[in-house]
């Protein structure tokens, strides 16, 4: 499916604020906005589904960038199409900012198990080394969040907070409410469950 066509089939799947079907606009500030959205979302929408790196980004910063115009509709500045393509490429940069530190953040716990020279790797690799394919950065992406996913809450809001958001182990201590020793500790032990899981995850066909 072709980007117009994307385009054309989420602006149909959304109505601005305050609109009903088969009816008129309200009045004023509400139907400028209301035309602004009929006007300019599907050019938004493309503008960003030619730029993202998935369609359903592009739909999310599409609606991001309406909700910051909705705002300053309300706040009595409703901006004009420039500001929506403005906005729009600062939330991409914004997204992938993100985007490369989560990964950055992947990279690092998984590269930091697999120099456990106690961890071959599922696939019978060497000592330390990686098993084949582990830094293929979307495969590496799932796998890690589905291993996050799958452990308690407590660990993986500990890996996060360590890997994700650089927080110190004071940081962290403060965050979960413990004492600085008793996060390494747990570290340790998330650390574990993590490998665990990634490993069993890496044994599956």
């Amino acid at each position: 499916m072709g980007v117009n066509a994307l385009a054309t089939e989420s602006t149909s799947q959304v109505e601005a604020p305050d609109e009903r079907a088969g009816e008129d606009p309200p009045p004023g500030r509400d139907r400028a906005f209301a035309e602004l959205f009929r006007a300019h979302h599907q050019r938004v929408l493309a503008y960003l589904l030619r730029r993202a790196a998935e369609p359903e980004t592009a739909r999310d910063l599409t609606a991001e960038v309406f909700r910051l115009a909705w705002e300053r509709a309300l706040a009595g500045d409703l901006p004009g199409p420039p500001w929506l393509f403005v906005a729009a490429r600062y939330l991409l940069a914004n997204s992938n900012r993100a985007e490369a530190s989560r990964r950055r953040a992947q990279g690092a716990l998984v590269g930091e198990l697999t120099r456990d020279p106690n961890w071959a790797g599922a696939a019978g690799s060497p000592a330390g080394s990686p098993p084949p394919g582990l830094l293929d950065a979307d495969d590496l992406g799932e796998r890690v969040r589905l291993t996050l996913g799958s452990l308690p809450d407590a660990q993986r809001e500990l890996l996060t907070a360590y890997y994700w958001d650089s927080l110190s182990g004071a940081e962290c201590a403060a965050l979960l409410g413990c004492s600085a020793p008793a996060v390494w500790m747990r570290l340790t032990r998330a650390r574990a469950a993590f490998k665990d899981l990634f490993t069993a995850s890496e044994e599956k066909p």
